[in-house]
């Protein structure tokens, strides 16, 4: 018996003798440990996760926003530093964003607009000011489980954003825009140099 035909009739044993299993169980076995974080792709919308407080349109006022980082937690990012660039497994690239938003009002349910531009990185010959877009997100984020509130402030997590050639221009710049269900806005352009 050749290796290849051991492996072969090892897949095949492996295949028969769990796939039933499996199958038999409804995919419970399989997704049982996997936390519900919205629909995938969604950033947030749906997967039953679901706006609790209710907007109180009567407080005025426009939202301030600090770019940072995190998932489960907000992490401000360092003076003058940029966010981490993450890589996936096959290759591909991207930031993980938060944004803390200093609110009149704050809820749980936001409108998030996301921009990462490069440089290019001979600034001598042309205006800095000229940028390539690597990469960007337009979502609704919603729930306890995307954001945190305090009594000032919500952090809105794990903006998940694909770039593209970040790290082929020395000048980065990343615009951040949030609305709420009032129409009170906030903005953002973050700029830095270097880095990953």
């Amino acid at each position: 018996m050749r290796a290849t035909d051991f492996l072969h009739t090892t897949h095949a044993w492996v295949l028969l003798r769990w796939v039933p299993l499996l199958t038999a169980l409804g995919g419970a076995a399989c997704n049982a440990s996997i936390p519900d974080t919205g629909a995938a792709g969604s950033g947030g919308e749906g997967g039953g996760d679901v706006s609790t407080i209710p907007p109180d349109c009567t407080l005025q006022g426009d939202l301030t926003l600090e770019l940072g980082e995190g998932d489960i937690a907000f992490t401000p990012l360092g003076e003058g530093a940029g966010p981490e660039l993450h890589y996936g497994p096959q290759g591909g690239t991207h930031l993980l964003l938060a944004v803390r938003v200093t609110t009149p009002n704050p809820i749980d349910k936001y409108k998030v607009k996301v921009l990462a531009e490069v440089g290019q990185p001979d600034c001598t010959a042309q205006p800095c000011d000229m940028y390539t877009k690597a990469g960007s997100i337009e979502t609704v984020v919603v729930g306890n489980k995307r954001v945190i509130v305090d009594v000032v402030h919500s952090d809105v997590l794990g903006l998940f954003v694909i770039v593209d050639g970040w790290l082929s221009g020395t000048q980065r710049r990343i615009s951040v825009a949030v609305n709420d269900e009032c129409d009170r806005q906030g903005a953002l352009v973050y700029e830095f140099t270097g880095g990953s």
